[in-house]
């Protein structure tokens, strides 16, 4: 994560969860916008539309955004880790256990999270008989409550 590498140490875990916090702001608005998807045209394929701003908007910030000094000091002396293969093939060399342990807990979350956070909403709708609004309701407060 870039901004572990350029925050200072002392504010890192302050940067950090600002970003979380920011993350959880987009899921909230995402959630609100579902709320309105009965009036939006196509229903919910018509809220991929919304995506279409921030990805315009992605295009000339790839651009201009600069190299991360820990990147750009490692590709001057030829570290192996600046190649992304090269970094996992230094944390295979390294730490191989470490490496098996939180590729297994990710894969354990991503398993049981994955589809829980995407059939929660069809479940309250059809078998609780939720509207759209509520089932937002739920992510918002519930994700300020959860914070």
């Amino acid at each position: 994560m870039i901004l572990a590498e350029e925050v200072d140490a002392a504010v890192r875990g302050w940067a950090i969860g600002m970003l979380d916090a920011l993350v959880s702001t987009g899921y909230g608005l995402a959630a609100i916008a579902f709320a309105a998807i009965k009036s939006v045209p196509y229903g919910w394929r018509g809220l991929y539309t919304l995506a279409l701003v921030p990805l315009v908007l992605m295009i000339p910030l790839r651009r201009t955004l600069p190299e991360s000094r820990r990147f750009e000091r490692e590709a001057q002396i030829g570290a192996e880790a600046v190649h992304p293969l090269g970094s996992l093939a230094l944390l295979v060399r390294l730490s191989p256990g470490r490496l098996t342990i939180v590729t297994t807990v990710a894969f354990l979350n991503a398993i049981g999270w994955g589809p829980a956070s995407l059939f929660f909403p069809k479940f309250l709708q059809e078998v609780h008989g939720w509207s759209p609004a509520q089932v937002s309701g739920l992510v918002v407060f519930g994700g300020v409550i959860g914070s």
